[in-house]
């Protein structure tokens, strides 16, 4: 209710010019197939393909998406640049604080057959 609601952009923007998006508030659209303790992404295509973003550690975050997961959403989050200029390990926080908008969970792959 009270969320931010978040700049509408796509993984590749923020990917191709991440400290023009540092601190703010963005919503971003993707795929989650996984999110373990040390790799939780939002993914461009299913099956974490194509440019992606990590979500920072969370461990209601974590256990509230993994029984829902593969899943389409749009997110809400605040950027961190810091690891998307330079290199971080173990799961980047760069999208932190995050609030899913929408989910469409075990969503069929639009790559594979029906």
């Amino acid at each position: 209710a009270n969320f931010p609601k978040g700049t509408p952009v796509t993984i590749e923007q923020v990917r191709s010019d991440p400290m023009r998006w540092d601190g703010q508030w963005i919503q971003v659209e993707g795929w989650m197939d996984r999110c373990s303790r040390l790799d939780c992404i939002l993914a461009e295509r299913p099956r974490s393909q194509g440019m992606s973003l990590s979500f920072a550690g969370g461990e209601s975050f974590d256990q509230w998406t993994v029984p829902l997961l593969p899943a389409k959403v749009v997110v809400v989050a605040r950027l961190r640049s810091e690891c998307l200029v330079s290199y971080c390990t173990d799961r980047a926080p760069v999208l932190n604080q995050p609030f899913v908008m929408t989910l469409l969970w075990n969503v069929n792959d639009p790559g594979k057959e029906p």
